[in-house]
């Protein structure tokens, strides 16, 4: 696409650190916007591995335009020359695209709100983007490509105040991602702005959506990118978005003659790839074809030209060669990590800061005020290393900038796997398949993250199946067939240790904090005796001696393995209202298991597609008291608290309640168009032709659609394979249908 040339913005200036080189540019375009490659990973991929502490050279270095071109050349040559199984890469040009609406005034300065919760994130003030928000009279519920605004000021009267579609829009050459065809939405709210995030597997787009009148709100800014948003995260006014693309390097030429290659194999016991691999040589010798890159400009090698629509137009650079830091090695990884940046209070279209990582790609995020940590570790069984990349964050501009690196040996359970305490960085990995488990600590010395004390080895053969990290303190829970909760006394970091063991059946999937002395564990019981898993499970853990860790209670969901929630693997379900020591989660059906399968009786304990929030008091001292349920026909996703008001929402309706007396319903709300409200069909797990059977012909399907395990963030739908809901389709959701026991059942 050739973006028509109207206005330029300039960008920020960016500082320098003594470990990057000037870059010396004479024509490339002042401003940013996003343009890349659709992120597309091989099956087998190979993983970056970073040199040898000791020896390895500086980290990532501000590259000049020669250098990022001769890199750019090497990438290209890698891609098109040597790499196999080419149908496995999205080759697709990536534009990014600005709808730039009438310029709002800036948000004014928040009036004092009504006391109410606030998302469940992982780092306070650094807020985490969600289906629900709330400013306490309002809520803000995404759905369905729609956001609706209810007025709850009133719990026995709410009111829908206003909708807002913010399907995302499309706008000529780039992808429509219009409703039906993203996978899924979030947001952030910011005063009297809402951020809205739209992904599929084809790109992504931020919505600025301006709520000063909540009755009549106006989007005043659509940004589209084409490419995957891996995480996001918000602090004050800004939004920082983590990209993955790949790059879109003019191709060689080809002589048509393709070579048949063995489909490749997915590391799973229980599926094979339903794939045909090919393999095409290019016909233009390697020597020419760097000479023909070589002759052309830099800028359509980077071909990172945006375009902006609405009211008037823009164009601009996202991602020029200015903007790029090299990786210290040669990189195996042929993409590129991006940190996107938003300023939604300046009524400026488009990112504010943007730099780019090239052979860095980030399958784990962590963030606090200061910091951002990308993560990239091997997504095979065994992997043995984790790659660590530090960017540090200015606080008045936003800017984040690359400033050091390291590695540790095993992989990561996911982002509560990692804390940070007085500019430490603390580490829990598990090494091999079960091998054994470890924990680091590490202290950055010039642009090196070098480990600075560890407890390696700890729980062979079990591994990580939960972490948390609390200033001085760390938890791990690892799992075989007990659950091991080990306190660990990070006070010194050169030398971590573990204060404390705790051994209970089952395990945690999931930890947090009440207070500085006490524990709440979301995860399942499980047989001593065989490891299976039974029923679903809350702990409360009393850690105020942390040499000897101890169960206050434990509570126990009827309906054995058939029983599940959403808080098992997403936090944002969790809620925790510490005025009033409350705990609700979501429950659901989740399986078909019959009898006593597993030693737990699994009669289901809800009908269908029903779900209840189980509402429970939380004392440290008598334990965990059940003070109710709130039933729902649907799946109930999220629950908050405005003063004593507790509110559930599904994705069609708000229920209010007392917090005190949970059985007194205030009030009740379909929140939905009475059109858009679907029914939901009962089925078995994994039925997705809907033909009332899971057999080999729904596996076809699923893998026909190419998206196990893709490294894409939130791009499957129950149709393609997202069985247990968090938008991914993996080896988890086989495991869940297979353990579920209805395949090839009539």
């Amino acid at each position: 696409m050739r973006p028509l040339r109207i206005r330029t913005r300039r960008r920020r200036s960016v500082k320098s650190s003594r470990l990057f080189r000037e870059l010396r540019l004479e024509s490339l375009e002042a401003r940013t916007v996003l343009d890349g490659q659709l992120a597309g990973a091989m099956v087998g991929e190979t993983v970056c591995r970073p040199a040898e502490v000791d020896e390895s050279p500086l980290a990532f270095q501000r590259a000049s335009a020669q250098e990022l071109k001769d890199y750019l050349i090497d990438q290209a040559v890698q891609q098109y020359y040597h790499q196999q199984f080419s149908d496995f890469w999205f080759l697709a040009d990536v534009d990014f695209a600005v709808a730039a609406f009438d310029q709002a005034a800036p948000p004014p300065a928040p009036t004092a709100l009504p006391d109410a919760s606030e998302t469940n994130v992982q780092i306070e003030g650094v807020d985490e983007a969600d289906l629900v928000e709330t400013d306490g009279r309002f809520i803000y519920v995404l759905s369905r490509g729609e956001l609706t605004i209810v007025d709850v000021q009133q719990p026995e009267n709410m009111q829908v105040r206003s909708r807002v579609d913010v399907a995302p829009a499309a706008y000529p050459g780039n992808v429509s991602l219009s409703y039906g065809n993203y996978d899924s939405q979030s947001m952030f709210l910011q005063g009297d702005r809402l951020s809205v995030l739209s992904s599929n597997w084809q790109g992504a787009t931020l919505t600025v959506v301006d709520i000063a009148d909540r009755s009549s709100p106006e989007v005043i800014e659509h940004t589209l990118l084409e490419g995957r948003i891996v995480s996001s995260r918000a602090i004050d006014s800004y939004v920082h978005l983590v990209m993955d693309k790949s790059w879109a390097l003019p191709m060689p030429e080809y002589s048509g003659e393709v070579e048949a290659v063995p489909p490749p194999m997915i590391d799973f016991a229980m599926v094979d790839c339903f794939c045909v691999g090919w393999f095409e040589s290019p016909s233009e010798p390697e020597e020419e074809y760097r000479q023909r890159l070589g002759a052309m400009p830099i800028e359509s090698l980077i071909n990172t030209e945006y375009v902006s629509g609405g009211r008037h137009l823009e164009t601009g650079t996202y991602l020029s060669a200015e903007d790029f830091y090299l990786p210290p090695i040669e990189n195996p990884y042929q993409g590129l990590t991006a940190v996107v940046t938003f300023d939604t209070s300046d009524n400026i279209m488009g990112p504010s800061h943007s730099v780019g990582l090239p052979g860095v790609r980030a399958d784990e995020v962590f963030m606090n005020h200061e910091s951002l940590y990308l993560f990239t570790q091997d997504y095979q069984w065994r992997s043995t290393e984790t790659a660590i990349t530090k960017l540090t964050r200015d606080a008045s501009s936003g800017e984040i900038l690359p400033v050091a690196e390291g590695k540790v040996a095993g992989r990561l359970l996911n982002r509560f796997s990692i804390g940070e305490h007085e500019g430490n960085l603390q580490i829990a990995t598990t090494t091999g398949n079960r091998d054994s488990n470890n924990l680091y600590v590490l202290q950055q010395e010039g642009d090196q993250l070098r480990v600075s004390g560890s407890v390696e080895g700890f729980a062979p053969n079990e591994m990580i199946y939960s972490a948390r990290f609390y200033g001085e303190r760390g938890y791990v829970v690892t799992f075989r067939k007990v659950d091991p909760l080990f306190t660990f006394d990070l006070s010194d970091p050169e030398n971590p240790q573990i204060v404390g063991e705790l051994k209970i059946p089952g395990y945690s999937d999931y930890l947090q904090a009440i207070d500085e002395n006490h524990l709440i564990g979301i995860g399942r019981n499980a047989d001593e005796q065989t490891g299976l898993f039974q029923e679903l499970q809350i702990s409360l853990f009393d850690v105020s001696d942390p040499a000897t860790p101890r169960v206050v209670d434990r509570h126990s969901f009827a309906g054995g393995r058939n029983t599940w929630s959403e808080a098992n693997f997403e936090p944002h379900a969790v809620s925790y209202f510490d005025s009033h020591d409350v705990l609700a989660i979501p429950i659901h059906n989740g399986g078909r298991w019959r009898g006593d399968f597993g030693g737990v009786d699994n009669t289901p304990k809800l009908e269908g597609n029903q779900s209840v929030l189980s509402v429970f008091q939380i004392d440290i001292d008598s334990g965990i008291e059940l003070l109710g349920e709130v039933e729902f026909e649907d799946r109930v996703r999220r629950s908050l608290r405005v003063g004593d008001v507790l509110y559930s929402i599904s994705a069609e309706t708000i229920r209010a309640n007392s917090l005190k007396d949970v059985s007194i319903e205030l009030g009740i709300l379909d929140y939905l168009p009475e059109e858009e409200i679907v029914e939901e069909h009962d089925r078995p797990l994994g039925d997705v032709n809907n033909d009332g059977l899971f057999d080999s012909s729904d596996l076809v399907l699923i893998f026909q659609q190419g998206e196990y395990e893709d490294a894409l963030v939130s791009n499957s739908t129950y149709e393609d394979g997202d069985w247990n809901g968090d938008g991914e389709f993996s080896s988890t959701d086989l495991v869940l249908a297979f353990q579920a026991g209805t395949y090839g059942l009539l």
